[in-house]
C-alpha cells in the first residue's frame, strides 16, 4: 500500500525506517525511489541515518555567498565519523554532471538565486517582511522542486540578515539561512580562503543543528557557556577551541577575540 506524496510520484512506501531517519528502507533500494527522487542513486542507504540538504546561493562578487566545495567535504566527513550520511545539492556549482553525488549535483539545475543585501525568514509570531528585504521562503518556493519539500532540508547562503548575525533557522524544521556577507571574508590567498571555508562550514552546522533540534547551550538556550564544547555555543562557532588549560581560559579567549572582531567589523 501506498500513500500520496507532495509534488511526486505516489511511490513512498508505508515500510518502517529501521535507521530512524524517516525515509523508508523500501524508498533505499536499487531502482526504488521517494516521491520521484532516486535517493539511492544519491546515496542513501538502509540501515545508515541519511539527510538531504538542498543548498541555493546568491549571485555576485562577495565569495562568502559562494560556498566552497571544501565547506561540504568537510560536513560530511565529520557526520560520516558518527555514522551519519550526509547528502548536499547544490545542483552545478562543483560539476556540471546532473547526478554526481561526489561533487553535490544531484538535480543538474543551477541553484543561483538573485542577489538580494537582506534576507530574513518569517516566522509564525513575526512573518512581516520589511520593505527591500527578501523572504526566505519565497526564495525556497521559486528554486526548490516540490518534490524536494518532504525530504530535504533547504539553506540559503545569502548576503545579510536584519540582525547582522551570521545565520537564521528553525529550531526542529528545515530551513537554515547563512549570511556571512559583512563578516570580511576572502578568498584572495590559502589563509583567508581556509578561514571562508571554516566560517562557512561551521556556520552551515550550527544552523542544521537547529534544524535537528539544538538551542545554542544544547538542550538549554543558555549561551556562551564555557563548558559547552560545540558549534552551537556562540563562544566556538567562529573561533573553534583555543588550546587553554582551564575553562576560564577559553572563556577570557573568546572575549579578547570577540572584541577584536567588533572593533574590525563596525570601525
Amino acid at each position: 500500500r501506498t500513500i500520496s506524496t507532495f509534488g511526486g510520484p505516489n511511490d513512498i512506501s508505508l515500510e518502517a525506517a529501521s535507521d530512524g531517519d524517516g525515509i523508508p528502507d523500501a524508498c533505499k533500494a536499487p531502482g526504488k525511489t521517494f516521491a520521484g527522487l532516486p535517493l539511492y542513486e544519491w546515496g542513501a542507504r538502509p540501515g545508515k541515518k541519511d539527510i538531504f540538504i538542498h543548498i541555493d546561493y546568491m549571485g555576485g562578487t562577495n565569495p562568502a555567498h559562494r560556498p566552497e566545495k571544501k565547506t561540504f567535504d568537510n560536513i560530511v566527513t565529520i557526520f560520516a565519523a558518527h555514522g551519519i550520511a550526509i547528502h548536499f545539492d547544490v545542483g552545478d556549482l562543483f560539476s556540471p554532471t546532473k547526478g554526481d553525488a561526489v561533487n553535490y549535483n544531484l538535480d543538474g539545475r543551477s541553484h543561483e538565486v538573485t542577489y538580494s543585501q537582506m534576507t530574513d525568514i518569517p516566522t509564525v509570531a513575526n512573518h512581516s517582511i520589511a520593505p527591500g528585504v527578501a523572504n526566505f521562503h519565497e526564495r525556497k518556493a521559486s528554486n526548490m522542486p516540490l518534490a524536494k519539500k518532504g525530504i530535504f532540508h533547504y539553506g540559503l547562503f545569502a548576503d545579510e540578515h536584519p540582525s547582522k548575525g551570521s545565520g537564521a533557522a528553525e529550531l526542529l524544521g528545515n530551513d537554515f539561512l547563512i549570511t556571512l556577507g559583512n563578516f570580511g571574508l576572502s578568498n584572495t590567498d590559502v589563509p583567508s580562503t581556509n578561514q571562508l571555508i571554516n566560517s562557512q562550514a561551521a556556520t552551515l552546522m550550527h544552523e542544521l543543528g537547529h534544524n535537528l533540534g539544538l538551542n545554542h547551550g544544547g538542550n538549554d538556550d543558555i549561551h556562551r557557556k564555557p563548558n559547552y564544547l560545540s558549534v552551537m555555543n556562540y563562544l566556538y562557532q567562529l573561533t573553534g577551541l583555543p588550546e587553554v588549560s582551564n575553562p576560564g581560559d577559553r572563556y577570557y579567549f573568546w572575549r579578547v577575540n570577540y572584541v577584536n572582531s567588533l572593533n574590525t567589523l563596525f570601525k
